[in-house]
């Protein structure tokens, strides 16, 4: 007849190292939520009577963040305009990615993408026009936008390519390079 023995030492084993790197993995997934929230409170609390960089006031900054978010959201929001939401949306992704434990395949190039993707769809709504509540004179490209939609149409000038037609292709070209920044697979799409 066989006998069981208990194992009745302490027998404490070392984690392995994927445990580490799961644990880090959520660590920076929840960081990443974290920065990407405040990054939506200094953009949706902006107000251009803010202190920051262009605009040298002594008022009480108005945005939750204060001053570093007055200043970062004046920054990007004159710069990209509208297309700032795009910084959010992206990072946030990245971030629900690593808390669930999936990859994120190539980020360097991604990042590198995304910041195409974003002046593409900035540049796309540069001719748009500017509604009431839009404070910012730039337009809803930001400057940024707008430069890149201006030499863009003197590049295809010579194709003879309607400005409208020109904000499609751009939009177009930017969603699809943002989409592939997401980093998701076809199989979670569907």
């Amino acid at each position: 007849m066989a006998s069981i023995e208990k194992d009745t030492s302490l027998n404490l084993k070392i984690q392995p190292p994927s445990f580490l790197k799961k644990r880090i993995k959520e660590l920076a997934g929840l960081i990443l939520l974290t920065l990407m929230a405040l990054l939506s409170a200094a953009f949706f609390t902006y107000n251009a009577s803010d202190a920051s960089w262009n605009s040298a006031n002594t008022a009480t900054v108005i945005n939750i963040v204060g001053v570093p978010g007055a200043i970062i959201s004046d920054l990007l929001i004159q710069m990209i305009g509208i297309a700032n939401f795009l910084l959010v949306i992206v990072p946030s992704f990245w971030g629900i990615r690593l808390l669930t434990h999936r990859s994120i395949e190539k980020p360097f190039l991604r990042l590198i993408f995304l910041s195409i993707g974003v002046i593409l769809l900035s540049s796309s709504v540069a001719k748009i026009s500017v509604p009431e509540f839009w404070s910012i004179s730039s337009g809803l490209g930001g400057t940024l936008g707008q430069i890149v939609y201006d030499q863009i149409f003197l590049l295809v000038a010579p194709l003879s390519i309607a400005s409208g037609i020109l904000g499609y292709l751009l939009a177009f070209t930017g969603t699809i390079t943002v989409l592939w920044c997401l980093g998701a697979g076809w199989g979670e799409w569907t």
